[in-house]
């Protein structure tokens, strides 16, 4: 039997038409489970669902925080297991997507972490503010009232941080 080739239209959805490209190199498809790196640092992360990641690449550089891009095409036990992982690793994750809170990617890491409350804390998530649902506009238009910018998962950024340096200064 020949082996399957991947089909093109997989590389397709993941972009949208004019959106910048964040990874440094040709993403490699595979089938699950896919949190692709794309900027190293620590001790916070960025976790990006989708074109937002460009987003979080100016955030993380700004923070050095590091970026992770989530390509969700299997939210499977593979996929679950590598999430829970990568907040394993860091002291802080910013979860950021442009979809509106209730049933998105957040809230699938949050279902991630159901059976670990140890590292629930570590998670904050950014969307898009429902205030939008109705609105004509342009991606970039929407984001920035919906408040989906880099200063807001700046403000994660930082604000994680601060909260991290009072409870060690509080220990």
């Amino acid at each position: 039997m020949p082996e399957r080739t991947p089909s093109l239209a997989v590389g397709v959805l993941a972009w949208k038409a004019k959106e910048p490209v964040v990874h440094t190199s040709r993403p490699k498809i595979t089938h699950a489970p896919a949190i692709v790196p794309i900027r190293h640092g620590g001790p916070h992360a960025v976790l990006a669902c989708g074109s937002v990641a460009e987003l979080g690449k100016n955030a993380a550089a700004m923070t050095g925080a590091a970026l992770y891009s989530a390509a969700l095409w299997s939210m499977d036990k593979a996929t679950e297991d590598a999430i829970v992982a990568l907040i394993e690793s860091y002291e802080r994750i910013v979860v950021v997507e442009e979809h509106l809170r209730a049933g998105g990617f957040g809230s699938f890491v949050r279902e991630c972490l159901e059976s670990r409350p140890d590292l629930q804390a570590r998670v904050r998530c950014l969307s898009i503010d429902e205030k939008v649902c109705g609105m004509v506009g342009s991606q970039s238009y929407l984001r920035s009232h919906g408040g989906l910018t880099t200063e807001a998962i700046l403000r994660s950024l930082l604000a994680s941080e601060k909260t991290l340096s009072l409870a060690r200064d509080a220990a």
